[in-house]
């Protein structure tokens, strides 16, 4: 072989080289999933900046993302409304089934509160800083801390904020609370009840006992004192529920056999406190004042009545599930009949025979 021939040969064998990898790139290229492949975002204006550096931006179509501090989108913009909060995460709005609905987004886009609301308030009072969220189906609000956990067992009816001052109400109960540095803090508390007929309410103001109790427990302990007077009127064991599974209940003058008829005529007072049994477990005690009236048949066969307050104890544990009543009776084990005596006529004289 020549020397021009090496040389052809040497051309043709570096072309051929090269088309190879040119070949093996374009295999893999055009294998490549392009479904996946990062789909441009388009920023039109770049919005709130929190401390970290990350920023609320509008992309097409008036719809919101996020960026980081690298300016990489973190959270496409598909969201109608973005406000920072805190904790990394997002107050967010979006439509869906044709409602505008609200909840909460992380800085990645995952929903860490359902999107449920109708709306989303954030309310700052006092050094407190919380969102009131009303449901989209019933109105019912949930209150949300400033990281966005949930502050309450329960939701609400009613929200009204006045400086650090805080009212919170459902349908029987109305608490009041001081928002500070250590959150919301309940220094009053009323609830509404009836039984029978009979309406009565329970004003809590001590602070000790109000840091123990929450509204959900403050409920239960309600309903269930209105289970047991019920009860304790009509020996109706059914109304107890499952309380008689767990408890211990009696009803107003068990064996008093000459009570032909009991009736509640109010609630005068409840009042409600804690204890310790003697294992050291926390308790509670609804103290019941109630107006009562009384039919009895007396000594000589006659109906009689009498009305009278009469005292009652509701006892309740308490563990991580709530309160649980485990007793129910009445201090008084009788009533105090009045002393039966014979009518003597004023007008009516004594004749003495002399002899």
């Amino acid at each position: 072989m020549n020397r021009h021939t090496r040389l052809v040969v040497s051309v043709l064998f570096f072309v051929i080289i090269v088309f190879s990898i040119s070949l093996t790139r374009s295999y893999f290229d055009g294998s490549r999933d392009t479904a996946d492949a990062p789909v441009p975002v388009e920023i039109i204006r770049r919005l709130d900046e929190d401390s970290a550096g990350n920023r609320i931006f509008e992309g097409s179509g008036s719809l919101y993302g996020i960026v980081d501090s690298n300016n990489r989108v973190v959270a496409a913009p598909e969201w109608d409304e973005l406000q920072f909060a805190d904790g990394s995460k997002c107050v967010a709005s979006k439509r869906i089934g044709g409602k505008l609905l609200w909840g909460c987004i992380d800085y990645d886009g995952n929903i860490v509160v359902p999107f449920i609301y109708s709306s989303i308030t954030r309310y700052n009072s006092g050094d407190f800083v919380f969102y009131a969220a009303k449901s989209s189906a019933d109105s019912s609000i949930v209150i949300y801390s400033e990281t966005l956990s949930p502050c309450f067992r329960n939701s609400w009816e009613r929200v009204q904020v006045s400086g650090s001052d805080v009212q919170l109400g459902t349908k029987s109960a109305e608490l009041s609370y001081t928002a500070g540095e250590n959150g919301l803090v309940c220094k009053k508390a009323v609830v509404s009840g009836e039984v029978l007929n009979c309406g009565f309410t329970v004003n809590m103001y001590s602070r000790i006992l109000l840091s123990k109790l929450d509204c959900t427990t403050i409920l239960s302990i309600t309903d269930a004192v209105e289970k047991y007077i019920e009860y304790a009127y009509t020996d109706d064991r059914s109304v107890l529920g499952a309380m008689e599974d767990r408890g211990i209940f009696t009803p107003l003058f068990p064996n008093e056999e000459r009570i032909t008829s009991k009736k509640l005529l109010g609630i005068t007072d409840i009042f409600i406190f804690s204890e310790k049994s003697d294992s050291g477990v926390q308790c509670y005690n609804a103290a019941i004042t109630a107006d009562t009236r009384i039919t009895y048949i007396n000594e000589k066969g006659e109906s009689r009545s009498l009305e009278a307050p009469f005292r009652a104890s509701v006892k309740f544990y308490s563990d991580a599930a709530g309160v649980t009543a485990m007793s129910g009776e009445f201090r008084e084990t009788a009533p105090d009949y009045p002393q039966e005596t014979d009518d003597i006529p004023e007008d009516s004289t004594e004749t003495v025979q002399e002899t």
